[in-house]
């Protein structure tokens, strides 16, 4: 298919993972593309969400968390009761940094 839609893929950026709850599974097996193997994680990442093997979401949640932290955390650095913007740009600041 890439060869004739003119297409060149980055084996490097490939990510497995299996999703399943089945125990039954070999959840350990490789798979093999182009003399490159790719071996299973645990999670992995796609569309900027990241997708555990379980289904759960866990893993995600808790980068967003860490991200809304940090972003919050910033915020927090910029404005003072006495010093610093005003809220009306920090609410303006959160609402584009923070919400999406």
């Amino acid at each position: 298919w890439a060869s004739k839609h003119a297409s060149i893929f980055a084996p490097n950026k490939f990510q497995l993972t299996h999703h399943t709850r089945r125990r039954r599974i070999n959840l350990t097996q490789p798979v093999t593309i182009d003399q490159k193997t790719i071996a299973p994680g645990k999670a992995s990442k796609y569309l900027g969400l990241t997708i555990d093997g379980e289904l759960n979401w866990k893993l995600h949640i808790e980068e967003v968390k860490v991200k809304a932290t940090k972003s919050i955390g910033a915020l927090t650095s910029l404005a003072g009761s006495t010093w610093g913007m005003s809220l009306k740009d920090i609410r303006r600041i959160y609402q584009g940094v923070v919400v999406p």
